[in-house]
């Protein structure tokens, strides 16, 4: 089965720069067919736009680690969501506060052919030029002692590296976290609530499951 779709997504490697909080590459027209060459991920992640990508880590920030304020939007000094005390996961373990969330929506970054690396990568670059301004300017009161930086680009252990050194560059004393596509959708599979409060990134599976247990609880009262 062919699909043919027109999106801004993420070109291969050198066809392009996108350092938004969406990271876009120039329009164009890609015909994939199904089955063959798709990197999977358990959710739909890149069906999302930055906005609702933003507002989903909000809700996994919360769930993961219960007190955290959700910031977001244009004017959020570059805190998605934040703490300014100490947060403990659920399993126990202790993040150092202030403790910031910043996502990062890479468009199509798991699409066949697609090299989010690049993309991702510069605009952590980017970042870190607005976090050395914020410093300066004393925008905030005190630096985070953990940076946690989420995308939906998948990362491995290269992209992750040059994540931590790009962000203690500015940041030398803070603990650098990287999630990345695998990582949220984890998270998303330890909290259904989340995910089905946002049933764009529900995959076959989610829908399918749902729509039985409908049909199960609708038959036990008698109908829909």
């Amino acid at each position: 089965m062919r699909v043919t779709r027109n999106y801004l997504g993420v070109l291969p490697a050198g066809q392009g720069d996108g350092l938004d909080e969406s990271i876009n590459q120039p329009n164009r027209i890609e015909t994939i067919t199904l089955g063959t060459g798709l990197v999977m991920i358990r959710y739909q992640l890149d069906l999302i736009g930055w906005l609702q990508f933003e507002q989903i880590i909000q809700s996994l920030a919360k769930a993961e680690f219960g007190f955290t304020e959700s910031w977001g939007g244009y004017s959020d000094l570059g805190r998605d969501a934040y703490s300014a005390i100490n947060l403990v996961h659920r399993n126990g373990a202790t993040l150092n506060g202030p403790v910031l969330f910043q996502a990062k929506h890479v468009e199509g970054a798991n699409a066949a052919g697609a090299d989010s690396d690049d993309a991702i990568l510069a605009a952590v670059g980017k970042e870190c030029t607005s976090i050395q301004s914020r410093l300066t300017k004393k925008l905030w009161p005190v630096p985070p002692r953990t940076y946690i930086l989420i995308t939906n680009a998948p990362l491995n252990s290269d992209a992750r590296a040059a994540i931590k050194k790009k962000i203690n560059a500015v940041l030398p004393s803070c603990e650098v976290i990287s999630w990345g596509a695998n990582d949220v959708c984890d998270l998303l599979d330890n909290h259904p609530n989340v995910r089905i409060a946002f049933p764009q990134v529900l995959t076959y599976r989610d829908l399918t499951f749902l729509l039985n247990n409908r049909a199960q609880l609708c038959s036990c009262r008698g109908g829909f």
